[in-house]
């Protein structure tokens, strides 16, 4: 019910931004592309986030545990 999807709202929220924004987007541009041009999409905007030092750091940092389960991110 409601209670697990403002649970939900609240571990997505969690999830580093520029990571949300950029699938988000992909998502919304994918819908008017074909599955191939949609998947190249997807593949350059992930690669663009990845660009950023700070996401590698953020990336690190959630292999070693940090945001899974509810933990400290």
């Amino acid at each position: 019910g409601r209670e697990a999807a403002e649970q939900l709202a609240r571990e997505i929220a969690a999830l580093p931004q520029v990571c949300m924004r950029s699938d988000r987007l992909s998502a919304l541009e994918g819908m008017s592309l074909a599955h191939d041009e949609a998947m190249a999409n997807e593949f350059a905007r992930g690669m663009a986030v990845l660009a950023d030092p700070g996401v590698v750091e953020g990336v690190s940092r959630f292999r070693g545990g940090a945001g899974r389960g509810g933990a400290p991110a």
